[in-house]
């Protein structure tokens, strides 16, 4: 799969909400689901459905996102789910009217929207499923061209740890932290593709994650520098390409055993 996607996210807000609660798992980070598609390209759509008044704690981070909030009241008379429908809509909507969206993300384990699934695939569009695992239909799963799971891709998150010892010095940014956000995204990537990528390619990802990063704002003159020393501190394998004289990595960790 490309990462050159526009993509756009629709997120089942309580269906997660609740498949998350009834595992005693932690509440939703959208920004774990938002750092995992970023991976295959620029999302430019990202819509949230719910009734709202019930979960009043995760309008700011999804806000903060940039999500649009849809509000969508609890039809008790009914029932069918109108989150469902509205979602549908939408997506459909967008479907037709925004060519340029080629994937499209559903955050849901709901089997109610397997036939979205087959009519925006039938319109030659890529959807990636995401869901908790013990709450997703197999329906759903098997209807996707690629269904996460929600859980496995927060439980390998990178963690935020203390700073190595000599790098917390005053304005002095961490490059143990840097190198391991590099080789999380490195390794993503060369897992997605069963092969070495470019390093460039690798940059490109990250960008996209981090717009505000800069080799320079962490001492190195060039991308390739900063290879290098992850490289020598473990956290990447990398090979030079005779033809181009361009790097590509072959593996990375973001758990080095040599790292400090």
């Amino acid at each position: 799969m490309s990462s050159d996607n526009n993509i756009a996210v629709y997120v089942d807000f309580e269906n997660v909400a609740l498949g998350l609660r009834d595992r005693d798992q932690p509440d939703f980070d959208v920004e774990i689901v938002l750092e995992k598609l970023l991976e295959k390209g620029r999302i430019l759509v990202k819509n949230a459905y719910c009734d709202w008044s019930s979960y009043q704690g995760a309008r700011r981070p999804l806000h903060e996102a940039g999500f649009v909030l849809v509000e969508i009241p609890h039809a008790r008379w009914s029932g069918k789910n109108s989150a469902d429908i509205r979602m549908v809509v939408d997506a459909l909507d967008l479907c037709y009217t925004r060519p340029h969206i080629d994937v499209f993300a559903l955050v849901t384990g709901d089997s109610d929207f397997t036939p979205l699934v087959g009519k925006l695939r039938e319109q030659g569009k890529r959807v990636i499923g995401i869901g908790v695992r013990d709450s997703s239909s197999k329906l759903l799963i098997e209807s996707c061209d690629d269904f996460w799971y929600y859980d496995e891709i927060a439980g390998s998150r990178v963690p935020e740890e203390p700073e190595a010892n000599g790098e917390k010095e005053k304005g002095k940014p961490s490059r143990t932290r840097l190198f391991k956000r590099l080789a999380a995204t490195a390794h993503s990537m060369i897992d997605d593709r069963g092969e070495a990528v470019w390093a460039s390619h690798v940059k490109q990802v990250f960008k996209r994650k981090q717009p505000n990063f800069s080799e320079g704002f962490y001492g190195f003159s060039s991308f390739s520098e900063l290879l290098e020393e992850a490289s020598r501190k473990g956290f990447l394998e990398i090979e030079r390409d005779k033809n181009s004289g361009g790097h590509r990595i072959r593996s990375a960790t973001s758990r080095p055993g040599n790292s400090k």
